[in-house]
């Protein structure tokens, strides 16, 4: 009897431990694992761009949703640009940066790619990020190459400001250089024109195309346009994003205004 017994009770934890398993893998339980896994985690970052001495020249958000779906304000209120950063926080290389900082000791070039300074702050992957980003090493630049769907291009080119769509009021000094650049893509036929200036209170120089980097094909470029301040005063600089060969009574694909303000 008392081994019977003893069989029963064996055969009574062996049925509890297997239901106890059984509960534990239940599709309730594995949905609720998956939930908070960091990749179900909407992103929400805010981004700062600007200098050491003027840390603010424009800012941007972008979120994240669950589906993956991207939205963006300021600098990243573009479709294709959210889409663009969304894309680039997939980048393995790009998670670790901005999770974790740059690498402790790590060794750079002394290389100065002009005075361009952000931050990230926000939430990515369930976790807050706070990190800042510069081009004043070789390294910098190398962080801020990889990050250019997110901090966009250097504002600067060499000792002059660069100007960019979202920047549509340019206040600058009589004697200043600068360069406004639009998004743009030869490979389309498309160009940007600037239509003629009022006055002499700007003058411009030739227009130039980047080429973008990498093998993809069908990338587009930018296209960049100098000025020169010459006189007090204001000017309005209009540009239609338009393929050469079509008659000047067919309608602009784009057009983009922007407003300077000459001071002494």
């Amino acid at each position: 009897m008392r081994n019977t017994l003893r069989a029963l009770s064996c055969v009574a934890v062996v049925v509890s431990v297997a239901a106890s398993c059984g509960e534990s893998t239940t599709p309730a339980d594995t949905t609720a694992v998956a939930s908070t896994l960091p990749s179900d985690v909407p992103t929400s970052l805010t981004i700062t761009v600007g200098t050491a001495g003027e840390p603010a020249l424009a800012t941007a958000t972008l979120e994240i949703a669950a589906d993956g779906t991207a939205s963006g304000t300021g600098f990243l209120a573009a479709p294709q640009r959210a889409a663009d950063a969304a894309v680039l926080l997939e980048n393995p290389a790009a998670v670790k940066r901005l999770k974790e900082g740059p690498p402790p000791g790590q060794a750079c070039t002394e290389i100065y790619g002009g005075p361009d300074t952000a931050t990230v702050r926000g939430t990515f992957q369930g976790g807050a990020v706070e990190q800042d980003f510069h081009r004043s090493n070789g390294c910098g630049i190398s962080d801020w190459e990889l990050f250019v769907p997110l901090l966009g291009r250097s504002r600067w080119d060499g000792e002059h400001r660069v100007y960019f769509r979202e920047e549509s009021s340019i206040p600058v000094a009589v004697g200043t250089m600068f360069t406004i650049e639009l998004d743009s893509n030869a490979t389309t036929g498309y160009q940007w024109q600037m239509l003629p200036l009022d006055g002499g209170t700007v003058t411009a120089g030739p227009r130039t195309y980047l080429e973008p980097g990498g093998s993809v094909v069908g990338r587009g470029g930018w296209d960049r346009f100098p000025f020169t301040a010459n006189a007090v005063g204001t000017a309005t600089i209009t540009f239609e994003y338009r393929r050469s060969f079509e008659p000047a009574t067919t309608p602009a694909a784009d057009t983009v205004t922007f407003t300077v303000q000459v001071t002494a």
